[in-house]
């Protein structure tokens, strides 16, 4: 499988319907959660959730799948 640009969110988070803490909440992921990345700025990432929600979070919440198949 091909896991660029997919990640795993690495706990509890919600998703911001813009890349700031006091944007409008659409929604949240739990721990283990897999999601494409979209867009990386000033330190948030959008991306989709596998149910097609799309929102943003801080990009440190995420552990891109890549990474973990190359330590391999």
């Amino acid at each position: 499988l091909e896991t660029t640009g997919l990640a795993v969110v690495r706990r509890p988070e919600t998703l911001h319907a813009a890349p700031s803490v006091t944007a409008p909440a659409v929604g949240g992921m739990a721990t283990g959660d897999v999601v494409r990345r979209e867009v990386t700025r000033d330190g948030w990432t959008r991306v989709r959730h596998a149910d097609g929600r799309r929102g943003w979070v801080p990009a440190p919440r995420l552990l891109p799948l890549h990474s973990m198949a190359q330590s391999e």
